[in-house]
């Protein structure tokens, strides 16, 4: 079945769709940092425990606590999707097993993913949650901290841009400049603005 869907998705459709993904993944974060940063939580070696029991007595502060948290577990479940091992799926096992290629360079953001409890995270506390059939199997939340999803977002970014390199070509470098630029602009829907980096090259060509 797997590698019947395999031969039927049509390269373009998947790497592209795979791009768009990537880039939500992106925007996610720059919300996700502000937010950290409005949170004054960003630099934990900064860490006021005082100031922050004041601040818990806040309620827009308690509110900047829980959409930080609700980007933070978009980024984190995103991201592990994008490590699953499926076919007909957006993620980084389809778009290799259909290259034929970068199958090492993607076993290392899956077990970086794995180790570090982003699926574990995401199963136990934020989508297709596992039910314990009693109160005494209910774990503490996984810990995720902010440099380990930043690193997960880099290694997804240095694989879809190999994955890019191959597939658009020696214009790729130059479309992710570009794309950088404007990681901060709201104008456009993260999705549809990755998912146009193929017309740059065109543009370009």
């Amino acid at each position: 079945m797997g590698k019947s869907i395999l031969k039927r998705t049509d390269f373009d459709n998947l790497i592209t769709n795979l791009r768009g993904e990537v880039g939500v993944v992106i925007e996610s974060w720059t919300l996700m940092r502000e937010y950290y940063l409005l949170t004054n939580q960003l630099d934990g070696f900064n860490y006021d425990h005082e100031q922050f029991m004041a601040n818990m007595s806040d309620g827009e502060f308690r509110k900047r606590n829980i959409i930080k948290k609700k980007l933070a577990d978009d980024v984190i479940s995103r991201l592990s999707e994008l490590a699953h091992k499926s076919f007909g799926k957006l993620n980084f096992y389809f778009a290799t097993q259909k290259l034929g290629r970068l199958h090492t360079e993607f076993e290392e953001f899956h077990d970086f993913i794995i180790n570090n409890n982003f699926k574990a995270h995401r199963d136990e506390f934020i989508s297709h949650k596992k039910l314990p059939p009693t109160w005494d199997g209910h774990k503490a939340a996984y810990a995720v901290p902010y440099l380990t999803i930043l690193k997960a977002i880099a290694k997804a970014l240095i694989l879809m841009k190999r994955i890019d390199q191959i597939y658009i070509g020696e214009n790729s470098s130059l479309n992710w400049q570009i794309k950088r630029k404007d990681r901060y602009s709201y104008d456009i829907p993260a999705r549809a603005k990755y998912m146009q980096m193929y017309y740059v090259k065109q543009k370009t060509d």
